[in-house]
């Protein structure tokens, strides 16, 4: 159910060359249960994801001319979303577009930060894969012990990081404190959720306190543009996050 503040809700989904993974009926079904702001952009795509997005209803379509990267996508949305409300505080969401998580998770997430951030000072919560006893986690195992190895290289230096940063779902409270971390351009396409921890440190001068909770469900879905060269990429990125970006 939606969250009652009093505050505007937004989702952002960033889109690129979807149009083979879109599951219509499980954003139109997603959305009719939550009455949010819906916004998908559409990330340069060459195929007919364009398309595919018209088919649902209810959202707004922000498309950008050429291929950014799934953080450069979510930024244009948050800084779309942060003109138009200047100063007054918000709620902001974003959530891969491929259905990897299910709408109970994703209902009892948006329940989770209506305790954890409106009550109780947290600033996010972050969706979390961890495959804990009757849980149903489908994932990779290359891609997850490939993961954890990145993970624990860059908690080396970055201290107290979640368990799994780069989970798709996370909600925050935008306000003065978080209201500029997506104002400039990120370094990196793969660990944009590290940076965007690094620059919350930077502007308010705490650590950003974030809520974890572990999701019942997720699965990979068919379809992943991770391939030789875009591994050849994560590392490149990793050394930008052990070497130049700032603690």
């Amino acid at each position: 159910m939606p969250i009652s503040t009093g505050l505007s809700t937004y989702v952002i989904v960033p889109c690129y060359n979807e149009e083979f993974r879109l599951d219509i009926d499980y954003w139109n079904e997603l959305i009719s249960k939550f009455d949010y702001n819906w916004i998908f952009v559409n990330d340069g795509s060459t195929d007919q994801t364009k398309k595919k997005l018209e088919e649902i209803s209810g959202i707004k379509i922000l498309e950008l001319t050429q291929n950014s990267g799934k953080a450069e996508a979510i930024r244009f949305g948050a800084n779309h979303i942060i003109e138009k409300h200047k100063d007054l505080d918000f709620i902001l969401a974003y959530i891969d577009s491929d259905g990897a998580f299910d709408l109970k998770d994703i209902s009892r997430n948006f329940e989770i930060f209506s305790q954890k951030v409106l009550q109780e000072q947290y600033q996010t919560v972050w969706a979390t894969r961890v495959a804990l006893s009757g849980r149903k986690i489908n994932r990779s195992s290359v891609r997850h012990y490939t993961s954890r190895i990145i993970i624990s290289l860059i908690g080396l230096k970055f201290r107290n990081l979640p368990y799994d940063p780069q989970t798709g779902f996370k909600i925050f409270m935008m306000n003065k404190d978080l209201r500029n971390i997506f104002e400039k351009e990120f370094k990196t396409r793969w660990f944009f959720d590290i940076e965007i921890i690094n620059r919350f440190k930077a502007n308010s001068g705490k650590e950003i306190k974030i809520w974890e909770e572990p999701v019942n469900f997720w699965k990979d879905v068919n379809g992943s543009k991770l391939n030789f060269k875009q591994y050849i990429r994560v590392l490149m990125e990793l050394l930008i996050v052990l070497f130049v970006i700032k603690k």
